[in-house]
């Protein structure tokens, strides 16, 4: 519908003016605003006249649809986020490989397409699931923390303000005045189910507690040692793909319960340990591990970081995928159906 079209709707009513006043305050709001004035017409028609009644629930879907746009914008800005990770990793590891050919290469050809393998590795099975774990469980906090908020709003027990801070120099600012707070009381109370996984919910309106609490448990837990079966696990999947591309060495004992395409059982040389090695301490992930300080080395570093490497590629462990839905944090968190791959060709299956 048009606006015209809702106008010759409302022409013979009486406060014609005050609700095309109104109407006008959701141009723009939804992508399409002929879909906001069928919405607009279809509420008029429900209100049967009674003209209070419909500015009511005119207001409460704009606040639906502020609420839902405002949502995208901070997944639009995650997924930005991610994205210029991803460029900087590849960048990083595409510099890497430039200045540090793999010995056993036999000709250039390779470069490209192990940037890409790597980069991508590094970048879904390392620092996405880092961040989105701690996403999740930042948010399943601050859900409970706004449901035990709006359970304690029960009459008895009122609020005497509300105080935001912006940054260091936006200053704080407190909200006292007490429809403004009654406003902002009824929207966290009305959005609440919302906003919570509806996997959270009992009946879509009760939070369910006990299983909220237990994912959150199951998160720390977990965050307890995924740094370092994550960690292990990159180097392990980097391993592969040097498998892969045959830039390993073979021998007849299948130490690391990995063989090449051609049946022979890989086993890691100094020089490909010592270049992995290298490879996850330019990108940092010692330095996060250890908050600056790098691996302990024994006395001959080369050997110390062969044995560093050898330790993780032959943790069982390490070898798994995370047990946690990371793809539907990563759709919460980024909108994201799929990994990382869009700037760069997907990687040969290893």
């Amino acid at each position: 519908m048009t606006i015209v079209d809702f106008e010759k709707l409302v022409e013979k009513d009486p406060k014609r003016d005050e609700i095309l006043n109104r109407v006008k305050t959701g141009v723009g709001v939804l992508n399409n605003d002929e879909e906001w004035y069928d919405i607009c017409a279809e509420q008029y028609n429900l209100c049967n006249k009674n003209i209070e009644s419909f500015f009511y629930n005119l207001y409460r879907i704009l606040d639906f649809y502020r609420i839902k746009q405002a949502n995208f914008k901070v997944i639009e800005k995650n997924d930005a986020l991610f994205l210029k990770k991803f460029e900087n990793i590849h960048s990083k590891i595409a510099e890497y490989v430039e200045l540090h050919p793999i010995e056993k290469a036999k000709n250039n050809d390779y470069k490209e397409r192990l940037i890409n393998d790597i980069a991508i590795i590094v970048f879904n099975d390392f620092f996405e699931p880092l961040t989105l774990l701690e996403h999740r469980r930042k948010h399943l906090k601050e859900v409970i923390s706004l449901w035990e908020m709006a359970e304690k709003w029960n009459g008895t027990y009122e609020l005497d303000k509300i105080s935001f801070t912006l940054n260091k120099d936006g200053g704080s600012y407190k909200i006292t005045e007490d429809k403004t707070i009654n406003l902002l009381k009824d929207a966290i109370c009305n959005k609440i189910p919302w906003l919570t996984p509806h996997e959270y919910l009992i009946d879509g309106k009760k939070l369910n507690k006990t299983k909220i609490n237990n994912d959150i448990d199951k998160i720390k837990n977990y965050d307890t040692h995924h740094y370092s079966r994550l960690r292990n696990h990159l180097i392990y999947e980097i391993f592969l793909v040097f498998v892969y591309f045959e830039f390993v060495d073979t021998t007849d004992t299948n130490e690391y319960n990995i063989k090449t395409k051609n049946g022979e059982c890989a086993v890691l040389n100094t020089t490909n340990a010592v270049w992995i090695y290298d490879l996850i301490d330019l990108l940092g992930i010692f330095k996060a591990a250890n908050k600056g300080k790098r691996e302990a080395m024994n006395e001959k570093e080369t050997e110390g970081k062969k044995d560093y490497i050898k330790d993780a590629i032959k943790d069982q462990n390490a070898r798994h995928k995370l047990d946690l839905p990371i793809d539907t944090y990563r759709r919460e968190y980024t909108g994201r159906f799929t990994k990382y791959t869009e700037i760069i060709p997907s990687p040969i299956p290893l």
